[in-house]
């Protein structure tokens, strides 16, 4: 059975991350993102053009991992990281085939030597690191642990499993705009 990571990333190791993604290619852009929503990889490397609306991206319950839909609020420095959409572009946000992101493991490969070139070492690192990083300073920033489950799209379970509807649009907004607060007071850039 594998074990379960439990690794989250420092103050230096997200500026780090944050200043050797500055390039706007493709994969630091979907790096950026997964750190400024909290998503999963796939869910940002196989967005669609029909998934990001005026106030909010909205991923279709066919790319879930829990099967639900999936909203997370559109703030400004999420936007200034999607890349331009041209006129008449349709499909995936990102790749070159029509079916999202697909170079893994050798842009991680450009990302790693364009840290260790700039003298920065990290220790082994995943981008579901950034995810667990997000939900942790979230919740050590007070924010309730429901809304912090529904901004990772994890399904509810016992009672509020069948009772709660709630679709947490605002608190999410506002744990998320917290989330931006906190990376731009440690980053001085977001």
């Amino acid at each position: 059975m594998e074990k379960p990571r439990e690794r989250t990333l420092t103050d230096e190791e997200l500026k780090a991350i944050w200043k050797a993604t500055n390039g706007g290619g493709e994969y630091d852009r979907i790096v950026r993102l997964c750190l400024l929503t909290g998503c999963r990889r796939e869910e940002i490397g196989g967005l669609r053009w029909d998934e990001v609306h005026d106030d909010k991206l909205k991923i279709g319950t066919e790319r879930m991992k829990g099967g639900v839909a999936h909203e997370v609020p559109l703030l400004p420095t999420i936007t200034e990281t999607l890349p331009v959409r041209h006129e008449g572009v349709e499909g995936c946000v990102f790749g070159r085939r029509g079916n999202g992101f697909s170079g893994w493991s050798k842009s991680k490969k450009a990302l790693e030597a364009k840290l260790a070139n700039a003298g920065q070492f990290l220790k082994r690192w995943t981008l579901h690191d950034l995810r667990r990083t997000f939900s942790t300073r979230l919740h050590d920033a007070g924010i309730e642990p429901l809304v912090v489950e529904a901004l990772l799209a994890h399904k509810q379970h016992g009672i509020a499993a069948v009772y709660n509807r709630a679709s947490f649009r605002e608190a999410k907004r506002s744990a998320l705009m917290r989330w931006h607060e906190i990376l731009k007071q440690l980053m001085m850039v977001v």
